[in-house]
């Protein structure tokens, strides 16, 4: 037996105390390599201090590595003030669609994309949706003396950009085709299209198609299309068939039931700058929708942390750091 200090075969409780110091260095270590594998999976964006968007304006969003986006429906109280820092900014601008009648159905709202300063404030009015028998409302931007519209649908079926509708048939849209009588940018579907398309009401514009819509390039949305109508064949006092046109990018339309001995509108969808179908006897559904006003405008791409003074990639790799170091400092005291 060993009464002294000597260095004779350990006991079963100092081996059992070394085996748990030697277990955990090992944890310490695991822990600290695990953490900062971990931290290393976790998006970048997840530790910004704030969204740079949301940050620059009230109410923006981001839609793009440093590309943001805000939207407005109504008209604001105030102008927008570009952020400091904007390095291009442009505006979409749908007018209002134009109201269907008795003769017409409504014409879209014209679309377009313009380029405005990244300085300057800019005012901004938006269509609101017009009466039941009134060519829609107009959407702008100014900024400084320069104003850029978007003109209104009208309720005999012309678009904002002057395409033509047809006489108790469907409106013109909102697109760039010419505004001759029977090529109005019309669509090509619906019940007997092939022998009575200009009840279909005309095209609208997609967004990304739009020329110079470099910060709308994404933006799928189709906005100002002309209303549609509806009509019948009738031999004396029966009725052999009905017309239904076909509306889209938000415009109304009405339809022929025959079998049914009934007649229903569906209203333009809202902020579309949608013209209203032809024939409504709803008040509702026979005005023309309203329109909206998008900004877009792009900020440098990376963020810098307030609390790190770095961008917001290098976060993760100074949480991992600080984790290795803690698991390193357990092993340490661990040993001791």
């Amino acid at each position: 037996m060993n009464l002294g200090g000597g260095s004779g075969a350990p006991t079963k409780e100092s081996s059992e105390i070394l085996s748990v110091k030697s277990r955990n260095k090992r944890i310490g270590s695991v822990v600290g390599l695990a953490a900062l594998a971990a931290v290393s999976q976790v998006s970048p964006a997840a530790f910004a201090a704030d969204d740079a968007c949301a940050t620059s304006y009230s109410g923006a969003i981001t839609v793009g590595n440093g590309l943001c986006e805000v939207t407005f429906l109504t008209t604001p109280g105030s102008a927008f003030s570009v952020p400091a820092g904007v390095t291009a900014l442009q505006a979409l601008l749908v007018a209002g669609g134009g109201a269907g009648s008795q003769g017409y159905s409504g014409g879209g709202g014209e679309v377009k994309v313009v380029d405005l300063q990244t300085t300057g404030d800019v005012t901004i009015s938006v269509a609101a949706q017009a009466g039941a028998a009134e060519d829609g409302q107009d959407s702008s931007v100014t900024q400084g003396a320069v104003t850029f519209t978007a003109n209104g649908g009208n309720a005999d079926g012309t678009s904002g950009n002057g395409n033509e509708g047809f006489f108790a048939g469907g409106g013109a849209g909102g697109d760039a085709g010419p505004d001759l009588a029977g090529d109005n940018g019309i669509g090509d579907l619906g019940v007997n299209s092939t022998d009575l398309p200009y009840y279909n009401g005309g095209a609208g514009l997609v967004v990304k198609d739009i020329d110079g819509a470099t910060l709308f390039a994404d933006e799928t949305a189709c906005y100002g299309g002309g209303g549609a109508g509806s009509g019948i064949s009738s031999f004396g006092d029966d009725l052999l068939f009905a017309y239904n046109g076909v509306a889209t990018c938000g415009a109304g339309s009405t339809t022929i039931d025959i079998a049914g001995d009934s007649f229903a509108a569906v209203a333009p969808v809202a902020n579309s700058g949608g013209g209203a179908g032809a024939s409504s006897n709803d008040s509702a559904a026979r005005r023309g929708s309203s329109g909206r006003v998008v900004l877009r405008y792009t900020l440098p791409d990376e963020t810098t942390l307030a609390n790190t003074g770095g961008s917001d990639a290098t976060l993760p790799l100074i949480l991992g750091i600080g984790t290795i170091a803690a698991g390193a400092f357990a092993r340490r005291r661990l040993s001791n």
